[in-house]
């Protein structure tokens, strides 16, 4: 769980980090996937990457809670857009998801619910 933060530009032009301590923590993926601890996360032995090449004047969308790593094949310039995900319904929804995918097992007959 993080702390959300916002940029901040100051009278010299300068950015800063400001934390939001006023704000819940978020659910945040530590993880760097070119070189993943896996004794921390054993799970991300199972992950199957899916590659993607975005060209001048296209547009990539990633669904909230989707998990990605960008690397630039050359020089570019990238913008990223985020846009507020809200801890309602939807979100719990994808946490009994990942809550039963847990439980599951090759045969889906034996698979419990925690």
């Amino acid at each position: 769980m993080y702390q959300p933060a916002v940029y901040h530009q100051q009278d010299d032009g300068e950015f800063e980090v400001v934390d939001q301590s006023d704000s819940e923590k978020v659910p945040w993926i530590p993880l760097d996937p070119l070189d993943p601890d896996l004794d921390r996360f054993p799970q991300y032995r199972k992950a199957q990457p899916v590659r993607c090449s975005v060209k001048a004047g296209e547009m990539l969308y990633l669904p909230s809670l989707w998990f990605h790593h960008v690397q630039q094949s050359h020089g570019c310039i990238a913008v990223n857009f985020w846009y507020d995900m809200e801890y309602d319904i939807k979100y719990n929804y994808f946490q009994l998801l990942e809550t039963l995918s847990e439980g599951s097992t090759s045969r889906p007959e034996e698979a419990t619910v925690k």
